[in-house]
């Protein structure tokens, strides 16, 4: 058997087995092959054919992420890009997905203010707005821990007024 058919079968092969095990991005893919040594040319060959046959699809990939950083593990659009980005996939495919599953500017503000819903709401009723000094660290935490999932200033500003107006409590009762 030529060479070449041979080699372009063990890059094949490499491939399968390594996408056998869980979905890979494109770019993961030739990460790993080109690991292996595989030749540059023969690695776009196997990724376009394995993407031609299916067994490769950066676009479900790209879902899945923004799905699996929702609830707790929410971040911003633009940092859900980076991490596509950082896992393989093509920039146009993650900024697709990211359209198709952000409708706007208005969802990164609903996933931010829902975020600290989930990590924030226990602590919310031990700060009272008389505390002033507590109430501005309480606010600064929220506000750090939101720009750290990649949500804009203007995100996490207007997500931390809404909880602290929401959860606002006079210090008087209880």
């Amino acid at each position: 058997m030529d060479d070449m058919i041979q080699k372009k079968m063990k890059a094949r092969a490499d491939a399968v087995f390594y996408i056998s095990s869980a979905r890979r991005s494109s770019g993961k893919v030739r990460d790993m092959l080109a690991r292996k040594g595989h030749d540059p040319s023969l690695i776009e060959e196997v990724v376009n054919e394995l993407i031609s046959d299916g067994r490769i699809d950066d676009r479900t990939a790209a879902l899945s992420i923004i799905r699996s950083r929702k609830g707790s593990k929410a971040e911003s659009s633009a940092a859900l890009i980076k991490r596509m980005k950082r896992l393989g996939i093509p920039a146009n495919i993650a900024v697709q997905a990211v359209k198709e599953e952000f409708t706007s500017h208005q969802d990164d503000f609903e996933n931010a203010f829902d975020l600290l819903n989930l990590k924030f709401s226990s602590k919310a009723y031990t700060i009272h707005s008389d505390e002033y000094e507590e109430c501005n660290k309480f606010k600064s935490r929220m506000y750090r821990f939101l720009m750290s999932r990649g949500y804009s200033e203007g995100v996490a500003a207007s997500a931390v007024m809404r909880f602290m107006e929401e959860n606002e409590t006079d210090g008087k009762s209880g």
